[in-house]
């Protein structure tokens, strides 16, 4: 046996080492992780001139403490990832970044060009003061001495299973999504209570625009038979037959297209009915040309169904009752392509595609709706209205955010 200095590492290696031909060149590679400090690391086998020679390359210098790895092919793509990460506190605190988030990450090897995959990646909180040690953290997931993979479910796809101080972990592998995850719809930013706007031009700015000022209704249109402006809220006054009155809507005197709305309204404890009403393309029929969020009350003890408060009217029913009875109530609604998401008093409500809507007159469980059209086929852009049903409402606080 004979000892051959071929290369030379600093510091602790992972094992094991492994051998692969990472450049596809034909000569066998080393892969080696730093075990106390940072980096991963291949060495590339040359020769020249009948002598061998391994040039170092980095794989990883962001993240550190590589005391194991595995190779296999997780994607069934035909070549092995390596599979690695960082065990939780290996040394009691003597390690390199003992405090940095644990990771279970692997690697497409890419011919010496490393795709970085993340399977786990946890902060870890630390408890100064403590004069024991300190408590592993609950799900942190990290690695242990040894990376097994396997196919534990036996659906064809190799698993990764860990074993170390953070726990016994299984990461079972489902393969890729069959679609790609819709873009979430979130509340502009400006509306969480810790926003804060740094200065930048004012041309990169989109601006809220106030529809009611509590003053007047000069942004308003149509009918405004009973409804007035008292104590610097809108309120529908002396309308209490109960029936619909399409020809007495407050509409906005603009279409809107993409946008959120924020407002608030109240209703009486007793019997209530109202509406917002979203992109409606005619007027005088927006029953069936718009969309409505309820306005109302809500029984106590009652589950709330597709037409209740917080719901999209007929369509989507609230995931619970979150309005308030007898106080002010706000509404944030956001509309965006065909995607709607209702937020009720700080909480999200509801939220529908209406994509999914393909038939006329149902839902895509196969409930029947009110709607004579396709919900796909309706405008993406229209008006927005407050609904006069016969009973007493009040609004206040209403402004718009263009995201178009």
């Amino acid at each position: 046996m004979a000892f051959h200095p071929d290369w030379k590492f600093n510091g602790a290696a992972s094992h094991p080492m492994l051998g692969y031909d990472v450049n596809g060149d034909g000569r066998m590679d080393i892969i080696i992780g730093a075990a106390h400090a940072y980096g991963l690391f291949w060495y590339e086998q040359r020769m020249a001139g009948g002598k061998r020679a391994f040039i170092e390359h980095v794989l990883e210098e962001s993240f550190g403490g590589f005391h194991t790895m595995a190779f296999s092919d997780l994607d069934g793509d035909g070549k092995p990832e390596l599979v690695t990460g960082k065990r939780l506190f290996p040394h009691h605190g003597g390690d390199v970044g003992e405090f940095d988030p644990l990771f279970v990450f692997y690697y497409k090897l890419g011919g010496g060009k490393p795709d970085r995959r993340v399977l786990s990646f946890n902060h870890l909180q630390w408890h100064p003061g403590e004069r024991t040690f300190n408590p592993p953290p609950n799900a942190a997931i990290g690695v242990g001495m040894k990376i097994n993979l396997a196919d534990m479910d036996r659906d064809g796809r190799l698993d990764v299973v860990l074993a170390g101080k953070s726990g016994l972990y299984i990461l079972y592998n489902r393969g890729v999504p069959p679609t790609r995850r819709p873009k979430e719809l979130l509340p502009p930013e400006d509306m969480y209570e810790t926003w804060f706007q740094w200065p930048r031009p004012e041309a990169e700015r989109k601006h809220w625009v106030t529809l009611f000022d509590g003053k007047d209704l000069s942004k308003w249109r149509s009918g405004f038979r009973n409804w007035t402006v008292e104590d610097g809220v809108i309120a529908l006054k002396n309308s209490t037959d109960g029936k619909e009155h399409n020809d007495n809507y407050l509409w906005t005197a603009e279409p809107y297209g993409d946008f959120a709305l924020d407002l608030e309204y109240k209703v009486p404890l007793e019997r209530a009915n109202s509406g917002v009403f979203l992109r409606t393309s005619d007027r005088n029929d927006p029953v069936q040309t718009g969309i409505e969020i309820q306005v109302g009350n809500v029984p106590a003890g009652v589950q709330p169904g597709r037409g209740a408060v917080g719901g999209i009217y007929d369509l989507v029913a609230p995931l619970k009752n979150l309005h308030r009875r007898g106080e002010w109530n706000r509404y944030v609604i956001l509309c965006r392509g065909g995607g709607i998401i209702v937020y009720l008093n700080g909480e999200m409500s509801s939220e529908a595609d209406l994509s999914k809507w393909t038939t006329a007159g149902l839902n895509p469980d196969g409930s029947k709706n009110k709607f004579t059209r396709a919900l796909k086929d309706f405008a993406r852009r229209g008006y927005i209205g407050l609904q006069d049903h016969g009973t007493p409402v009040w609004y206040r606080n209403i402004r718009i955010r263009p995201l178009d």
